[in-house]
């Protein structure tokens, strides 16, 4: 064999070397980024247990927080609770501010003009059983003081996992999603499932997403379109552009997009009009999300 051939070989492992390191990219950000998730998880409810011994004083006068006035100064901050599964997490985003979820929340100061106390209780490969089995049980049980409390939003992205999940039928995974739809503090706002297009799961990624659709109206939660919006692209700008290097996960470019579609369901259901999201600074508590 040549010197050139040897090089040439060389050359082709190191690249695919290289291809396989920039696949495996969001697979390593999975345990930080849930670190840093619970570390801001414990923080936060440290936080909400100060505020509520704070109100519940002799002589505090202090209203419950009003979530549709952003032009009144409010004397506590926002409560905005997010499950899902690692698109919640942030998963293939540049870093853990550019995931959809600290971008709503950064949205919610933009158009509020109060401080959001943010809670990720999503779950890296998350289904709708594992939603119900530990997020929502331990959403409902979260208090802060001596008495239990309601988060002002409520947001949930489920259902990429599913779509895998084979033993799951259609029918089973609608009963599941009408049972988390029905059972989610208010307001919430739901999204369904993004195209699996060009891959042979498509049909039934379209199967789910329907009945995310079906039940989301159904139970009267804010329903954000993922599906039909990734539909609309083509398939190379979709799988090319909008995700990150294991061609799974979403991209900055894709979760932005996610951000304006929740902002836009977030704002009609509480009534304000949603922020230029591409204007909007980091969340105030990004700082705090430390990823190590």
């Amino acid at each position: 064999m040549s010197f050139a051939s040897h090089g040439a070989e060389a050359a082709a492992a190191i690249g695919a070397a290289a291809i396989y390191r920039k696949m495996r990219e969001p697979a390593r950000q999975n345990s930080p980024f849930r670190r840093a998730w619970e570390l801001n998880l414990r923080l936060a409810l440290g936080e909400l247990d100060s505020l509520a011994h704070e109100s519940e004083a002799p002589g505090d006068s202090t209203s419950s927080s009003d979530v549709t006035d952003p032009g009144r100064p409010a004397a506590k901050p926002f409560v905005y609770v997010a499950l899902g599964d690692s698109a919640a997490q942030g998963l293939g985003a540049s870093s853990i501010a550019r995931g959809y979820v600290p971008r709503i929340a950064a949205g919610l100061e933009a158009a509020l003009d109060r401080r959001v106390i943010l809670l990720n209780i999503s779950l890296s490969g998350g289904t709708a059983e594992s939603v119900l089995a530990s997020q929502m049980p331990l959403l409902s049980g979260l208090q802060a003081g001596s008495t239990a409390w309601a988060p002002d939003l409520v947001t949930l992205d489920i259902g990429g996992n599913d779509v895998s999940l084979q033993r799951l039928s259609v029918e089973d995974f609608s009963s599941l999603i009408d049972t988390i739809c029905r059972g989610l503090p208010r307001p919430a706002v739901v999204a369904n499932i993004p195209t699996f297009k060009p891959l042979a799961s498509a049909e039934r990624a379209a199967l789910l997403s329907k009945a995310i659709d079906d039940a989301a109206k159904e139970n009267g939660c804010g329903l954000v379109d993922l599906h039909g919006v990734s539909e609309d692209m083509s398939a190379r700008e979709y799988m090319f552009t909008h995700h990150a290097a294991d061609l799974f996960h979403p991209s900055d470019a894709w979760y932005h997009r996610w951000s304006e579609l929740f902002m836009e369901q977030i704002a009609s259901i509480l009534g304000f009009v949603p922020p230029n999201m591409s204007a909007v600074p980091d969340w105030s508590g990004a700082s705090k999300l430390r990823v190590e």
